[in-house]
């Protein structure tokens, strides 16, 4: 299965066809697909909620309670956007929009279910 497509300064990740399984936020950020594929980011991740009426303030998911958190299991990653500096920005079935910058010191990795491993800051996972 091909995971994603590299365009210039991102990647388009191919997560449409899966679903949310289990998503934490603390102690640190976690979210597991039912492609395999699974998602741990140690800085803040903000949300929003829909555009209606124009697109609200991004506040941290953190403070969200936990029966909102939870209404994102089984919906759908419509988009996944990882950009070369770190960045994601990622749109589900529900109207959420998850969006997290790494550059303030936080780290990522996302595990594929075929054993390739992407990492923020990059390192070579292979040794």
């Amino acid at each position: 299965m091909e995971w994603y497509r590299q365009i210039e300064d991102r990647k388009i990740m191919n997560f449409r066809d899966s679903r949310v399984l289990e998503i934490k936020v603390a102690p640190a950020f976690h979210l597991r697909l039912t492609n395999g594929v699974t998602f741990d980011f140690d800085g803040t991740v903000m949300y929003t909620v829909g555009r209606r009426g124009g697109p609200p303030a991004p506040r941290p998911l953190t403070e969200l309670p936990r029966e909102e958190l939870s209404s994102v299991v089984s919906t759908r990653p419509l988009s996944w956007v990882v950009f070369n500096d770190g960045a994601h920005r990622i749109a589900f079935s529900n109207a959420w929009e998850l969006t997290l910058d790494p550059q303030e010191g936080g780290t990522w990795r996302m595990s594929l279910s075929d054993g390739e491993i992407l990492t923020h800051p990059p390192v070579d996972v292979s040794q």
